[in-house]
């Protein structure tokens, strides 16, 4: 299949591995951890063109907070660094290419801590 949207597609697998990279230099690497990182975001997504999306973590000592999306060109939608003593909460708009999965990871010096969510899209916002 060739052509525009099969040429954005994500290679299968790149969230996976952008969990892997980014939990390398932890003490524990990328650990699913539902019960530390809270993800929320709309259950029909009519528009993928600007998802709300918020993430919390109880963590503490978060350096990095991170939106990934695996139906995205590229598997990380948003990304900001904490300062010390800042709280790790989020919110923010992506855009989504189409349905699949939303991860939010939190990294800390001991590891990346993620979960993940389903996100029905109608129209996706990639394009």
């Amino acid at each position: 299949m060739h052509g525009v949207a099969a040429d954005i597609l994500p290679a299968r697998g790149a969230v996976d591995a952008a969990l892997v990279a980014l939990g390398a230099d932890t003490k524990l690497g990328a650990v699913e951890a539902p019960e530390r990182v809270r993800l929320t975001l709309p259950e029909r997504i009519e528009d993928g063109a600007m998802v709300p999306v918020s993430v919390r973590s109880t963590l503490s000592g978060v350096r990095d907070v991170l939106v990934l999306a695996d139906m995205n060109p590229a598997p990380i939608a948003a990304q900001f660094r904490l300062g010390p003593g800042l709280a790790a909460r989020i919110s923010v708009r992506i855009k989504l290419a189409g349905s699949g999965r939303v991860y939010a990871a939190v990294r800390t010096a001991d590891g990346l801590y993620w979960t993940a969510a389903d996100a029905e899209v109608t129209v996706g916002g990639c394009s």
